[in-house]
């Protein structure tokens, strides 16, 4: 079967597809962490990714998009202007999962039509890479048919291990000053590390 990478509209899954997608995704997640740590699952938790302690999300302000960095767990982030192409979101020092956290990365959504007043979105396309592999390049734009709710899924998701390098890439197109992407995905680490339900 085909490896499925493109970012499908959610408004265009069955219902009940997304449910299973992200199943799915948690219990391949799961059993990849819980291999790789040698941890049963029921020492593992799952939860939502945090876009600056997680991910170190918007911090390259130097050759990145980002025209300041962002350093709370906040997903909107001041981009660049005067740069355009595929630039990093994640500054080189901090583009390496951390030990014991794995992430998986399993779609995209635009944040900004939570807003009353809708902005010009400075990016298109978003590109994933992991080690030396770009796995995914997502076009977001292609979801803008559904106004309510631009998000997509992609039904394999992007794996990051622990400790393995990773960077995250925005489409700048240089016509407005912010980022309102979202990743959908989620944190597979020990119990304890940041929660203990």
């Amino acid at each position: 079967m085909a490896n499925y990478t493109q970012l499908i509209p959610i408004q265009e899954l069955a219902p009940g597809e997304l449910g299973a997608i992200r199943n799915e995704i948690v219990k391949a997640s799961l059993n990849k962490a819980s291999a790789k740590l040698g941890l049963p699952i029921s020492d593992l938790v799952v939860r939502d990714i945090r876009p600056q302690s997680d991910l170190d999300w918007g911090s390259d302000a130097t050759t990145g998009l980002a025209n300041a960095a962002v350093t709370t767990d906040i997903w909107v982030l001041t981009s660049d202007a005067a740069l355009s192409g595929f630039l990093p979101l994640i500054t080189s020092a901090s583009a390496i999962m951390a030990t014991d956290r794995f992430i998986t990365i399993y779609g995209l959504r635009d944040g900004r039509y939570t807003d009353g007043t809708i902005a010009a979105q400075s990016t298109t396309l978003w590109k994933i890479v992991v080690g030396n592999s770009t796995k995914a390049i997502w076009d977001l734009s292609k979801c803008y048919a559904y106004k309510d709710m631009p998000c997509g899924i992609c039904p394999s998701g992007v794996f990051i291990p622990e400790r393995t390098q990773f960077q995250i890439y925005g489409y700048s197109i240089a016509t407005s000053t912010l980022t309102y992407v979202m990743v959908e995905g989620i944190v597979v680490e020990p119990r304890g590390l940041v929660i203990s339900p």
